[in-house]
């Protein structure tokens, strides 16, 4: 069941602060209040894991600032973890230019498709969006990534928010009464459900990968 642990070596993990980290002014160095969720996938899956977070990004803000900032030729695995600030616009239909955040999504994936055609992208359902009185801008949020990771060949789409390994709402998983951050342990069984998923997604999309499992062979 731990395929993915062969099959990748080098992932890139964009995101915003539920993947950079939860900072406070007590750590003005930049580090991290606790362990990141890459740090953590890092040790199960035995990948390199780049840490790709920005804080407080949306979707076409992390396009403007960071599209350039990393390379994408060396990494065979990218996760994507956005849209928990505003949403995404339901506008994929007809939008895939960087003036929405929904497609700025699709830009971003087009730009790692461009400079990596062999990479494998996932991309992780959201379980909070910021201003989201009713809970709709959630829904149509995982809606539009559910639509995206359809839309582009080597996408698939990890059910964070409803998956079957953890509930990640849970109390526990969220210090000092953060609804939307990550604690230690909430991290940690982040890394966990993604690890397994991309496990389940490889086992049942196995076509789609024999590729990769023949190179290694």
């Amino acid at each position: 069941k731990d395929i993915y642990k062969y099959i990748f070596k080098n992932c890139i993990c964009i995101g915003d602060s539920l993947t950079r980290g939860y900072y406070t002014n007590t750590y003005p160095n930049g580090d991290a209040y606790y362990p990141t969720y890459p740090q953590y996938l890092q040790k199960i899956t035995g990948w390199t894991c780049t840490n790709a977070g920005r804080s407080g990004a949306t979707a076409k803000q992390w396009y403007d600032e960071r599209i350039n900032f990393f390379t994408y030729t060396d990494k065979d695995i990218a996760i994507i973890y956005l849209g928990t600030n505003y949403g995404l616009e339901d506008t994929i239909e007809s939008d895939t230019s960087n003036e929405t955040n929904a497609g700025s999504y699709c830009r971003i994936i087009e730009r790692l498709i461009s400079d990596n055609p062999k990479m494998k992208i996932f991309l992780c359902t959201v379980s909070n969006v910021t201003y989201d009185t009713d809970g709709s801008k959630v829904g149509i949020t995982n809606n539009v990534i559910r639509k995206i990771a359809n839309k582009y060949n080597n996408c698939y789409c990890i059910e964070l928010k409803d998956n079957n390994y953890y509930d990640l709402s849970e109390s526990v998983c969220h210090p000092h009464n953060d609804e939307v951050h990550l604690g230690s342990i909430g991290y940690n069984l982040q890394a966990n459900v993604i690890a397994q998923s991309v496990s389940d997604i490889v086992m049942n999309n196995i076509s789609d990968f024999e590729v990769i499992l023949d190179e290694i062979h």
